[in-house]
């Protein structure tokens, strides 16, 4: 269970962080920088299965099941350009306390648990960007995603050997593709797919995310999205057996560039 649960909270967060920045739409042929910082959020709900020794762990949460357990949450996007070559960083931090989660076992009396975790995560992406027009552009990119997730579980109902606290981490390697386009001066549209694990960190994880966004100015643009993201994780020890889990919701940022 304990590992169980920080592998949810930590797909949360992977889904939070990656690739909600407004993206640039120029060429970018010039041979000075272009940078961007995006603080954001996301409406997200979650539906999926974790499983750790006996344990059948339910994780389907609604978006008002989130709201009342996040005790803290930040995240940010950063994203640095020089003609066609860039780099995209996203950071998020989470905590949050879930009271009487319902542990499902082999056994039908079940079990019933407090959670307290917090989880970092941390993608670090290349870009290599493609000029289709004026207006379109199209990124390739490619980089690692690095998570950590540490948790504390209470055991209110069931056997206490079942509770405890625990921290664990991995790397995916993660490749992914985006497509933005400007259809009038300040109105502009993008979407973004990426893959990967592969085996390595996770078996396999997938997102798709699309949007609009509208700029205010040269400095200051709000985005609104849709993003859906999936984890298959499979670490194969003997006790925790794996995670599968879909997520997705809004999302909403607010882009300054310089």
């Amino acid at each position: 269970m304990r590992r169980a649960t920080a592998a949810v909270c930590a797909g949360l967060m992977v889904a939070v962080a990656a690739g909600t920045a407004a993206p640039q739409t120029s060429a970018g042929d010039g041979e000075g920088w272009e940078f961007s910082v995006t603080p954001h959020v996301w409406t997200v709900s979650m539906k999926g299965t974790a499983d750790f020794g006996d344990l059948d762990v339910p994780v389907d949460v609604d978006l008002s099941d989130i709201s009342d357990a996040l005790d803290l949450g930040a995240f940010i996007h950063l994203e640095a350009r020089r003609g066609q070559w860039g780099g995209l960083l996203d950071v998020g931090y989470m905590s949050a306390s879930l009271e009487d989660e319902p542990l499902h076992t082999i056994d039908p009396l079940g079990s019933m648990a407090d959670v307290e975790t917090s989880v970092v995560v941390l993608d670090a992406l290349g870009s290599y960007r493609i000029t289709l027009t004026d207006s379109d552009v199209f990124d390739f990119l490619a980089g690692i995603r690095w998570t950590r997730s540490e948790v504390d579980v209470v055991v209110t109902e069931g056997p206490p050997d079942d509770g405890g606290a625990a921290d664990d981490s991995w790397i995916d390697p993660l490749v992914g593709v985006r497509f933005s386009s400007r259809f009038s001066e300040s109105w502009y549209s993008w979407v973004r797919m990426d893959v990967g694990g592969f085996g390595i960190g996770s078996d396999f994880t997938w997102g798709t995310s699309l949007g609009l966004g509208y700029e205010f100015n040269d400095t200051v643009a709000a985005n609104l999205g849709y993003k859906h993201i999936g984890i298959d994780w499979d670490d194969g020890s003997t006790m925790y057996k794996g995670l599968t889990l879909v997520e997705h919701g809004l999302l909403l940022g607010v882009t300054f560039s310089f």
